[in-house]
């Protein structure tokens, strides 16, 4: 995953290591960002 430098994804990446992440899946897929819920689906950045 190529994130946009001041994307929220990036931003929570360069500052902040969630101690509930996968290290391994992060480090080769990158992480992502939830922007809301509804119900069953989860809508990522």
């Amino acid at each position: 995953m190529t994130a946009r430098p001041n994307s929220l994804s990036a931003r929570d990446a360069a500052y902040h290591f969630h101690g509930y992440t996968n290290a391994l899946r992060n480090e080769q897929d990158g992480g992502f960002v939830v922007m809301r819920g509804d119900g069953p689906f989860v809508y990522t950045e």
